[in-house]
């Protein structure tokens, strides 16, 4: 393996190459493979609990100590699921891109759709990613529109639409923990970008950027050092630590160009409170 660097020199990602195969004895086959699936969640706090979607079956299965617990059905083809949880919810909740709807479910609960969003995209062009901001009640999600959307679940409305985020569409989209007002985005070729989503009516993508040596086959941001992994159709596997640095190594903008509104400043009385989360 190597370490291959970004152009800007600020982040670096190692590189490994990687190989697939069949285990070489039946012990380490847990379950019988299942067909379809696109995507799996593994509920915070408990391992134990998990979650698959199948896109062709149109299906929801959740797992509880390795044994299937829960069968359930979408209304379309679901593309992507994550479990987190919730300032709206007692219990961790399921959020779930179908098609060119989003809902949040409550796999617990007798009817488990608690509540979704169907004015999402334009021409019912399909999503697939989702993830929710670290104060547990505003989504975000993202597709074959490249815009990220965002939406309040306290109110169910629409927070703010950002777009033209990337020059393919959007497979991943995932909030910084570290600057809450930020979002990393992986597009469907071999782009990683990042940019303000929306909080406090500021969006726009950051000048640094990171390109992988072919297309992203899946994404993901994890740690509060917010390291990004991802793994490429030529079987490479990117750990890129500190992703964060991406945007922190950017010059900031002068206080009087193009200042960014403040929802809480009373000064302008027009402002919509709704425009960023608490």
């Amino acid at each position: 393996g190597y370490v291959a660097s970004d152009p800007s020199g600020l982040a670096s990602a190692h590189r490994l190459p990687i190989a697939c195969s069949e285990p070489s004895h039946p012990s380490a086959l847990s379950c019988r493979p299942l067909r379809g699936w696109a995507g799996i969640a593994v509920q915070p706090n408990a391992h134990d609990n998990a979650c698959v979607v199948h896109h062709w079956s149109k299906c929801v299965t959740t797992f509880s100590n390795g044994a299937v617990d829960r069968h359930m059905h979408t209304v379309h083809h679901p593309t992507s699921c994550k479990y987190f949880n919730s300032s709206i919810s007692s219990t961790p909740l399921l959020v779930i891109t179908e098609g060119p709807q989003l809902s949040i479910w409550d796999v617990r609960a007798p009817a488990p759709v608690v509540m979704r969003f169907t004015d999402v995209q334009r021409g019912s062009k399909w999503l697939f990613t989702a993830d929710v901001h670290p104060n547990g009640h505003v989504v975000c999600t993202a597709g074959e529109e490249r815009s990220v959307a965002s939406f309040d679940m306290r109110r169910k409305s629409v927070l703010v639409r950002w777009p033209g985020v990337l020059k393919y569409e959007v497979a991943e989209v995932r909030f910084s923990r570290r600057d809450s007002s930020r979002c990393f985005v992986w597009g469907r070729d071999s782009q990683l970008a990042h940019g303000r989503w929306g909080a406090g009516g500021s969006t726009g993508l950051g000048k640094n950027s990171f390109r992988a040596d072919s297309r992203w086959l899946g994404t993901d941001l994890v740690g509060d050092d917010e390291t990004m992994c991802g793994v490429t159709e030529r079987g490479t596997v990117y750990v890129m630590k500190k992703a964060w640095r991406m945007y922190e190594a950017e010059p900031q903008p002068q206080a009087d160009a193009h200042p960014e509104p403040n929802p809480q400043s009373e000064a302008d009385p027009k402002a919509d409170a709704s425009s960023a989360p608490d």
